[in-house]
């Protein structure tokens, strides 16, 4: 489907190498969708400053509905959205921003990557502005209708003509838009300065800002929810708030939720504002490293277990405070000088939450998720299954 991309109808599992040698970004999806209703969606794919190609979209195959769909033609995958349960959680208050009141209880030191055990090359903190893409553009060919249900090719050239930027689906007639929405300039919230497109993810653009509130730092803005009820993005908004509590040196902080009013559409949209982490991913890390022949060339195993040391730190944080990161992938960290950061909390659930869509990686998610849902084992298969796909010469389909 798409570029190619083949997923086995039995397990579930999607190449994690794509053509040429270099790992892929594959998607995102919901396990248990049929645990909630609604349209509303949260959190959302998306990068640090890798470059609009390091997102992930969405899936949505249904558990329900895997054992039947076992054929031989593979379902691509949706882009970006999640359907949740937002019924009888409205709210009516327009004051949604909240700023963190956390305390850095439970914090671990900042240690050099590898625990001392091993030597890791440092990678430099760039300079923001230099992750500001010049001319943010999506690739049609990953251009999808972002309805949970369809997911169907949209924004495609048909002969000479190029494919619309923004239109509706001609499946379901849902609108799409690949524009982005803030420009270089814009104040959001009367505070956060944009200074820029980073990347585009599951949820739309990621920005980079200027918080003109708090010394003039970088901070990354990042689409929370694309609906224009107000009060299911309130409602989205609410239920997100634990995330700014979450304070650990391996893990992107967040500082905020806001509101800004798009003056093109009237809409009121929603932005979570999280820490910068200028750096690689490991993704970008990893197809980095190449053979003289042009091969990727797979890690050391002790490197990516230095790697796989910062991530279990950050994710026994989580798990204290009973939480799940459900989404642990080579795209969703990053390397910032000597240290690894998560840097994609759209995933994050209570453990105790039966209720709302679960989001995951097809070829890193653990097989039982679908039926069983989110763990801490399957949090760390997750880890493992990074390891591997780091340290393993992946070729074509596993």
């Amino acid at each position: 489907m798409g570029g190619g991309e083949l997923y086995c109808d039995t397990c579930g599992l999607a190449p994690v190498v794509a053509a040429g040698g270099l790992i892929g970004s594959t998607p995102t999806g919901v396990a248990v969708p049929g645990r909630g209703t609604g349209t509303g969606s949260v959190g959302g794919g998306g990068s640090g400053v890798g470059g609009p190609d390091s997102g992930s979209s969405r899936s949505s195959s249904r558990a329900s509905s895997r054992a039947s769909s076992r054929s031989s033609t593979s379902r691509r995958s949706v882009s970006g959205r999640l359907s949740r349960s937002l019924s009888g959680a409205s709210s009516t208050s327009r004051s949604v921003s909240v700023r963190s009141s956390g305390t850095s209880t439970g914090q671990s030191a900042r240690n050099r990557l590898g625990a001392g055990l091993v030597s890791i090359p440092e990678v430099p903190r760039p300079d923001p502005r230099v992750a500001v893409m010049d001319n943010p553009e999506v690739p049609e060919r990953k251009r999808f209708c972002s309805r949970s249900d369809c997911g169907a090719p949209v924004g495609r050239s048909r002969g000479e003509r190029p494919g619309r930027t923004e239109g509706f689906c001609t499946k379901c007639g849902h609108p799409y838009s690949f524009v982005p929405k803030l420009r270089g300039g814009d104040i959001v919230h009367g505070q956060y300065e944009v200074a820029g497109c980073l990347a585009h993810g599951g949820l739309g653009w990621i920005y980079l800002a200027v918080d003109r509130a708090v010394s003039d730092r970088w901070v990354v803005l990042k689409g929370l929810l694309d609906t224009g009820d107000q009060d299911a993005m309130a409602a989205a908004i609410s239920e997100r708030r634990f995330l700014a509590e979450i304070e650990h040196s391996n893990i992107v902080r967040i500082y905020n939720f806001v509101e800004h009013l798009d003056q093109r559409t009237g809409s009121m949209d929603g932005y979570i504002v999280m820490e910068y982490v200028g750096g690689k991913s490991l993704k970008e890390i990893a197809n980095d490293r190449r053979t003289p022949d042009g091969r990727r060339d797979p890690l050391p195993v002790e490197q990516a277990c230095a790697y796989g040391i910062e991530a279990l730190e950050a994710l026994g944080h989580l798990h204290s405070r009973n939480l799940l990161y459900c989404d642990f992938k080579v795209d969703n960290a990053i390397q910032s000088e000597d240290q690894l950061k998560l840097i994609d909390m759209g995933a994050v659930r209570r453990m105790d939450d039966d209720e709302s869509a679960i989001y995951g990686t097809v070829g890193y998610q653990a097989p039982e998720v679908a039926e069983v849902g989110p763990s801490v084992a399957s949090d760390l298969y997750t880890v493992a299954r990074t390891l591997a796909v780091m340290t393993f010469d992946f070729q074509g389909y596993t």
